[in-house]
C-alpha cells in the first residue's frame, strides 16, 4: 500500500493488492482460499470489476478536468460495493475517508456488511457504517458508509467536509430531499476543497441533466448486466392486486424448478398479511418480510439467485398539500425508473423473471419518468430553517437541482415566522438558530423552550423523541388490530395521544429494569408495543438530552426538570408546551369528532385511532393534518380556549375571514372574544 500515490493509482496495482496472499489492510492476515476464490468469481461475473472496466472507470475519477464522476450502469453491475473499493485504494495515500452515502439505513448497513466482508475485513474497522442510531465507524475506519441525512450534519459541523477525500452519493434516483440538498452542499464544497472528488451513482439516472448540473465530461457506464430478463405484463389490470400475487406465486411454485422469489407490496402491513397467506398456502417455501421498521437483525437478509420478482407498480406515495398545510399519503404508480431498477434485480446473478401486474399501456403513459424530487412532495419548513442556519439568507437562490415549488417557500416562510423563527424581513432569529440544532422537527424547540418553563422538560424530551420517529410506539397489526386497540387502554389518557406514548414509553423503561431481554419481548408483544421503536426512542431521547444544552434551552443537563407524575396540573403543563410548537394546528370543534382549524378554516376528522374520540373537546391540537381519502387530525391533543390567546395566530387580524372581511368562522370568534373578556383582555 506504500507505493499507492493517490490519484494515481492504476487498476492493475490495485488487483494485484487484494489478490494477493497477504491482505494489503493488514499486512499480518493472510487471505483465507474462500476469499481468492469469491474474488475471482467477482472477477467473471461482473465486468466492473475487471482490469478494462476499473482502469476506465480510475481514468474518468483521476480527470483533472472536473472533480465530479458521474456512474451509471444496470442494477447489479456492482456499482456500489465495487466502485467504492476502487475508490479507497485510489484515496488510501490520502488518509483521508471516503464516505458512501445510501437513502436508508437498511441499504446503508447492507451494503456496508457485503463490502467488508468482500475485504476480508470485520465490519467497524476499516470498513463501517454510521446510521441514526446506530455507528460502527472508528478511528480506523476509511470506508464508511453513512446515510445522506447524517453527511448533512457533518456538514453542518465542517462545511468543506475536510475529512472526506471523496463522497459517493449513491442511488440519487431516489431524488430525497436529503439527497437534493446534498447535491447542492457538495457542490459548494467542490469550490474551496480542489481535492475533493464527488461520485453520483445511480442505475437510473438523467445523464445529461447531472453532467450539465456539475458541469462535468467524467461519466463512466457501467456493463450491462450480463445475465436476461424477462418482463411480463398482464393483459388487464387485477381488480385486487394481492389475489393477483398469490395466484403468480401459485404458478411460479408449481414449476419443477425455481429461485427465490421477490414481491414488492406498497405497505408493512400488506407484507406481513402477504406473507401469513403465502406460508399458510405453501408449505414447503419460506415467506419472509422485509421492511424498514423490521428489527435490524431482520433486515439483515441476504438473499442469493433471486430469479424472480413480482410487483403492482403501485406505493405508498407521501406528499403535501402546501395550501392547507397538510400531509398526505396515497397510492400512486411508481416511475419508469423504478420500474426498470426492480427489473434488474431479478438478473443480478441469474436469468430472471419479472411479472409486472399491470399492462404495458399503463407503464408507457400513466407512469411518471422519473421519481419526483422530495422537495417537490414535502413540507419545507424544516429545510429553509437549516439553510438560513447554513448561512443562505434568500433560500429562493439556492442551487438546487430541481428547486421546489414557490408555494412550499411561501407556506414554509409563514410557518417559521409564526413560531418566531424568522423575522419579518426573513432574517434567521436567534430561537431560529437553535431550532435548527435539533435532529425533530423544527417546531418541537418551541415546545421544550415552554417545557422548561412550565418544569416538564424531561417528559417533552422524551415526547419529542417518540413522536419524531417514523413509526409509532405502538403497534396495530392489522389482523390483530382489536386487541391491540384493547391494550393501548392500558396506557390510556383521554386528554391526548402524544400522553399516551408517554406512559407507553415510560412503562417499558420500567419493564427494561425489572424483566430480562427475553421476557421484556414478550412483555412488548403482550401490549403491542414497538421493541424496536422503543429502543429508539430511548437513543434519541439521550441525544436530545445533549442537545438541549447545545441549543441553549438549560445550561447542563441537571437542569433538565420533570414533573411529578401526582402533580394535579401534570396533564395540563404537558399539553401546553405541546400548544407552543403546534397552536398552528389548532381546531374547534364543529360537531361531533370534527373541527375547523382556526388558521385556515378547514375541515378535519378526528383520527379514529385517537384517545379523544367521542370525548367532545372544544379545542385541539394535532401534531399533523393528514389525508388519506378523508382529512383527519393525526396525534390530537385537548387544550384549553385560555391558553391559545397568547399567541398572534388567534387574534382577530389573523383569522381567516372571507373576500368581503367578514370572519369565515363566527363561532370561532365569538369563542375566542368570551375568553378574553372573562379574562380581562
Amino acid at each position: 500500500m506504500d507505493r499507492l500515490v493517490r490519484n494515481k493509482t492504476t487498476a492493475s496495482e490495485a488487483m494485484e493488492l487484494e489478490s494477493g496472499a497477504m491482505n494489503p489492510f493488514y499486512p499480518e492476515k493472510q487471505h483465507t482460499q474462500g476469499y481468492l476464490d469469491e474474488l475471482q468469481k467477482r472477477r467473471q461475473t461482473l465486468p466492473v470489476c475487471g482490469l478494462a472496466q476499473r482502469q476506465r472507470f480510475l481514468d474518468a475519477y483521476q480527470s483533472e478536468k472536473s472533480q465530479v464522476t458521474v456512474v451509471t450502469g444496470e442494477t447489479g453491475s456492482g456499482k456500489t460495493t465495487q466502485l467504492a473499493k476502487t475508490i479507497l485504494f485510489d484515496e488510501f495515500a490520502s488518509g483521508l475517508r471516503v464516505a458512501c452515502t445510501q437513502p436508508s439505513q437498511v441499504a446503508t448497513i447492507g451494503v456496508a456488511a457485503r463490502v467488508a466482508l468482500e475485504m476480508d475485513v470485520g465490519l467497524g474497522t476499516l470498513v463501517g457504517y454510521k446510521v441514526r442510531f446506530d455507528n460502527t465507524t472508528s478511528r480506523k475506519t476509511r470506508l464508511a458508509f453513512l446515510t445522506d441525512g447524517l453527511v448533512l450534519r457533518q456538514y453542518e459541523q465542517d462545511p468543506s467536509l475536510s475529512n472526506y477525500a471523496c463522497i459517493i452519493i449513491d442511488e440519487v434516483h431516489e431524488r430525497t430531499a436529503n439527497i437534493d440538498m446534498l447535491l447542492a452542499l457538495v457542490k459548494k464544497s467542490l469550490a474551496t476543497r480542489h481535492d475533493l472528488k464527488v461520485v453520483i451513482m445511480s442505475a437510473t439516472i438523467d445523464l445529461e441533466k447531472f453532467r450539465r448540473y456539475f458541469n462535468t465530461a467524467n461519466v463512466f457506464e457501467a456493463s450491462r448486466q450480463v445475465h436476461s430478463v424477462d418482463i411480463k405484463h398482464v393483459d388487464t389490470a387485477p381488480i385486487l392486486y394481492e389475489t393477483a400475487i398469490q395466484a403468480t406465486v401459485r404458478h411460479i411454485v408449481s414449476r419443477p424448478t425455481h429461485g427465490h422469489i421477490l414481491i414488492f407490496m406498497t405497505h408493512s402491513s400488506e407484507i406481513e398479511r402477504m406473507c401469513l397467506v403465502l406460508q399458510k398456502n405453501h408449505p414447503s417455501i419460506r415467506a419472509v418480510p422485509l421492511y424498514s421498521s423490521l428489527p435490524k437483525h431482520d433486515q439483515d437478509l441476504a438473499i442469493g439467485g433471486s430469479g424472480t420478482l413480482t410487483y403492482c407498480g403501485l406505493k405508498k406515495e407521501a406528499g403535501y398539500n402546501y395550501r392547507v398545510g397538510m400531509s398526505t399519503l396515497l397510492t400512486a404508480p411508481i416511475s419508469q425508473d423504478s420500474a426498470r431498477q426492480r427489473a434488474g434485480r431479478a438478473g443480478r446473478t441469474q436469468s430472471g423473471e419479472v411479472y409486472r401486474l399491470y399492462t404495458k399501456e399503463f407503464h408507457d403513459n400513466s407512469m411518471s419518468k422519473h421519481t419526483p424530487p422530495g422537495v417537490h412532495m414535502r413540507e419545507v419548513s424544516g429545510v429553509v430553517l437549516r439553510l438560513k442556519s447554513l448561512g443562505f439568507h434568500d433560500v429562493t437562490r439556492f442551487d438546487w437541482f430541481d428547486p421546489p415549488h414557490p408555494e412550499a417557500y411561501l407556506r414554509a416562510i409563514g410557518d417559521l415566522e409564526a413560531l418566531g423563527y424568522i423575522d419579518n424581513r426573513c432574517r434567521i432569529t436567534p430561537n431560529g438558530r437553535q431550532a435548527a440544532v435539533l435532529p425533530v422537527h423544527c417546531a418541537w424547540y418551541n415546545c421544550l423552550l415552554k417545557a422548561h418553563e412550565l418544569g416538564c422538560l424531561g417528559q417533552m424530551i422524551t415526547i419529542a423523541a417518540v413522536m419524531s420517529l417514523q413509526d409509532d410506539i405502538l403497534s396495530r397489526p392489522h389482523e390483530v388490530r382489536y386487541a391491540a386497540d384493547v391494550m393501548r387502554k392500558c396506557f390510556g389518557h383521554g386528554e391526548s395521544d402524544p400522553l399516551v406514548r408517554l406512559n407507553a414509553i415510560h412503562c417499558y423503561i420500567q419493564m427494561k429494569k425489572d424483566l430480562s431481554t427475553e421476557h421484556l419481548v414478550g412483555w412488548c408483544n403482550e401490549y403491542f408495543v414497538n421493541h424496536e421503536v422503543a429502543k429508539q426512542v430511548i437513543s434519541l431521547r439521550s441525544q436530545l438530552r445533549d442537545l438541549v444544552v447545545k441549543a441553549e434551552i438549560v445550561q447542563d443537563r441537571s437542569e433538565i426538570l420533570s414533573l411529578n407524575e401526582e402533580d394535579e396540573e401534570y396533564s395540563a403543563k404537558i399539553r401546553q408546551a405541546l400548544l407552543a410548537g403546534f397552536f398552528m394546528k389548532a381546531g374547534m370543534r364543529t360537531s361531533n369528532d370534527t373541527y375547523k382549524t382556526a388558521r385556515d378554516n378547514h375541515i378535519f376528522l378526528l383520527d379514529p385511532q385517537s384517545c379523544l374520540i367521542g370525548m367532545n373537546y372544544q379545542w385541539v391540537i394535532c401534531l399533523d393534518l393528514h389525508y388519506s381519502g378523508v382529512q383527519y387530525m393525526r396525534m390530537v391533543t385537548a387544550v384549553e380556549p385560555e391558553w391559545l390567546i397568547e399567541y398572534p395566530l388567534f387574534s382577530d387580524d389573523q383569522l381567516p375571514k372571507d373576500y368581503f372581511g367578514k370572519f369565515k368562522n363566527p363561532r370561532m370568534k365569538a369563542c375566542l372574544d368570551d375568553v378574553r373578556q372573562k379574562m380581562g383582555q
